[in-house]
């Protein structure tokens, strides 16, 4: 059987495991009847399937409770999605990269005055470096340089892959270039800021082809370092709450990282007794959760007029960033007895022992 590409195993305490990947089709999962067998938290006996075409390598979720992500995006349960030259796939909490095989020249390098070119090549193509770090809606500049190497003006074209088609601009150049001339190339690569673009290493690829010869193709690799952002929404429902009423707090984490928060109702007048229905919530990236509350007042006015107390439902992520998020709302506050109430049981009250007086006393 031909093999199309291999699969590298990245596990957490730092060893990889290399698969080389043939056939027409295979399964990856948990499961020992599975082509490749992985080990690690949240991955399902059978996780995803890879399938080979004629003209294309593609990767199927099959169900998995965790999800299959490649290049950061959830995958649709039985869906397939094309595999690019290099990608970067998660599945549960591993983290797997594929590379197509391919017969054309492949160089992939830290920097440039390490970087070699493949044999039978007449041009050089090499990256300023390996690795560029970014965090979602920021950009950083990727620089190469081209050098035609042959007796005669050459074109060239540079396409990029691996990352989402938005992360990358431009995504293709196409350019002449003089013999034994050499130019300067630059990619701005700006991620989005999507909290399903989990952080971590994704793969750019930039291959090079000169115009009319597909056996002078170089391919150069380099690694987009994408950092986490935090980002929380609270909302609590009613805004007015009533004394001993429950309500309802929604929360919406807007980062792309996972976030561990603790839960507390302040009240600056210290008047108020709360209870939640908990107190530490973990989100997942761009996870909702529904919490209920109830507050009350500790003490009530015998007499007097309806008064709104102001608290606030403070969540403070328990990372080293420790950010803090209040929601305000009021509460209202009833007193025992309305000035209305009050006088008419006093007027009840009178007209009774008006009344009692007139019996026990009839001659006054």
């Amino acid at each position: 059987m031909a093999v199309f590409g291999r699969l590298d195993v990245l596990y957490p305490d730092g060893h990889t495991e290399s698969h080389q990947l043939a056939g027409d089709y295979l399964t990856v999962g948990s499961a020992a009847m599975n082509s490749i067998q992985l080990e690690g938290d949240a991955v399902s006996a059978v996780h995803f399937r890879i399938d080979v075409s004629s003209d294309a390598v593609s990767i199927t979720d099959l169900g998995s409770a965790s999800g299959t992500f490649v290049s950061g995006q959830r995958l649709q349960a039985n869906v397939p999605r094309r595999l690019r030259a290099v990608e970067d796939i998660r599945a549960g909490a591993l983290r797997l990269r594929y590379y197509q095989r391919s017969d054309s020249p492949t160089v992939a390098m830290p920097a440039l005055g390490e970087q070699t070119q493949p044999s039978g090549v007449d041009f050089r193509a090499s990256l300023e470096r390996g690795d560029y770090s970014v965090f979602p809606a920021s950009s950083v500049t990727v620089s190469m340089e081209v050098t035609n190497r042959s007796r005669g003006e050459a074109e060239f074209r540079v396409e990029t892959s691996g990352l989402p088609d938005d992360w990358v601009k431009p995504v293709s150049l196409a350019f002449r270039l003089p013999a034994n001339e050499a130019t300067q190339l630059q990619f701005q690569i700006k991620p989005a800021r999507r909290s399903d673009m989990a952080p971590g290493d994704y793969p750019l690829v930039v291959t090079v082809t000169r115009q009319g010869d597909v056996d002078q193709v170089v391919q150069l690799v380099a690694t987009i370092k994408l950092g986490g952002y935090g980002g929380l929404s609270l909302e609590l429902v009613p805004g007015l709450c009533e004394d001993g009423q429950p309500f309802r707090l929604y929360l919406l984490n807007q980062g792309n990282k996972p976030l561990q928060l603790a839960l507390a109702i302040r009240d600056p007048q210290a008047r108020l007794a709360a209870e939640l229905a908990q107190d530490q919530v973990e989100l997942p990236a761009g996870g909702r959760r529904r919490v209920s509350a109830v507050v009350r007042a500790r003490r009530r006015a015998l007499i007097g007029k309806p008064v709104e107390i102001p608290f606030a439902l403070i969540a403070r992520a328990q990372d080293p960033s420790a950010f803090t998020v209040a929601a305000p709302a009021r509460l209202r506050i009833l007193p025992l007895w309305s000035y209305r109430s009050a006088a008419m049981v006093a007027v009840a009250v009178i007209a009774i022992l008006l009344g009692a007086a007139a019996v026990l006393f009839p001659r006054l």
